[in-house]
């Protein structure tokens, strides 16, 4: 059976005062969690997912949200055109 990547949904999480070094653990511990999972599809077929994750820290001089969300996707793209998570 060979590989298949499909584009998935996209979702946003917001850390409140939290700094990078924080955000960057919590980012790992989601693609951890997410990756650990197997969907039984059949008796004979499992389903395992992989995610990319971008992590952008918003300084307090940010008051424009809007622009900290395209920066954000901007560390997603980044991030997910460098790497991916292999099982």
């Amino acid at each position: 059976m060979r590989n298949l990547e499909a584009g998935g949904e996209e979702f946003m999480v917001l850390l409140h005062y939290a700094e990078e070094p924080a955000a960057k653990e919590a980012a790992e511990r989601l693609r951890r969690a997410a990756e650990s999972e197997t969907i039984a599809l059949s008796a004979s077929k499992d389903l395992r997912c992989t995610i990319s994750i971008g992590c952008y820290v918003a300084g307090p001089e940010e008051a424009n949200w809007r622009e900290a969300v395209v920066e954000a996707d901007r560390a997603l793209c980044s991030q997910a055109g460098r790497t991916q998570s292999r099982s």
